[in-house]
């Protein structure tokens, strides 16, 4: 089963810390077999059987598990590295708990790595400029004022443009209201990408996965290993 936007954090018997992405996953009856992907940098330099302690993290949820595996390949392609770490039997119950979910992972932004928003109604006109509650490569979630509603809520379809704190040029992508929601004083917008209506669409989502990425890196750090 695929269990894409979930990170791993691996810690040799030295204690050095490895961060990676959680690529794929594969439970069977007598052992589970996690494939992790790491930026070249970051890579574990351990040997071929080398025990690690192995933290999952679910951002989404903030849980996070712990396990004890061993490093059984490793592979450079590209520039990054991919290692297949195999499980003891019993962390099968639960890992399958938290990769058999769909739905994306999706994160807040940080002071340190803001995101600006503006949307853009078919009709033309003054855009919105929000504020972003959070974002994930399905969709992006933000506060509209209720002045701004007032102008937007007859449009299902909205143009959103996108900056993201680490990438110069802006990101314009079509999105579907799928959720509006009084929140407070103002309005919570829920807008699915579209991936049909935007142009180049794979490249601009690559680009918010590697900012969904880095968000759960730096969540990930701030959390304090078990006892």
């Amino acid at each position: 089963m695929t269990a894409t936007d979930h990170l791993v954090r691996v810690r040799s018997p030295l204690g050095r810390e490895s961060h990676g992405r959680l690529a794929d996953i594969r439970v069977a009856r007598d052992h589970s077999l996690l494939e992790v992907e790491f930026e070249d940098e970051c890579a574990p330099g351990l040997p071929i059987g080398g025990e690690v302690e192995i933290a999952l993290s679910e951002a989404s949820t903030g849980k996070l598990v712990w396990l004890i595996g061993k490093l059984v390949t490793q592979n450079r392609v590209d520039g990054r590295h991919r290692c297949h770490f195999e499980l003891a039997t019993e962390a099968k119950d639960g890992i399958r708990s938290m990769v058999n979910r769909r739905q994306a992972v999706r994160v807040q932004p940080g002071s340190e790595s803001p995101i600006t928003v503006s949307l853009h109604p078919p009709t033309g006109g003054d855009p919105a400029t929000p504020s972003v509650h959070d974002i994930s490569t399905a969709g992006i979630a933000v506060i509209v004022s209720r002045e701004d509603d007032a102008k937007l809520f007859a449009h299902r379809g909205l143009s959103v443009i996108i900056r993201l704190s680490e990438h110069p040029e802006p990101l314009e992508l079509e999105g579907s209201v799928r959720v509006r929601r009084l929140l407070h004083s103002s309005v919570l917008y829920g807008i699915q990408f579209e991936a049909a209506k935007t142009s180049d669409f794979a490249d601009k989502q690559a680009l918010i996965r590697r900012y969904v990425m880095e968000r759960q890196m730096t969540m990930l750090r701030s959390l304090k290993p078990p006892p």
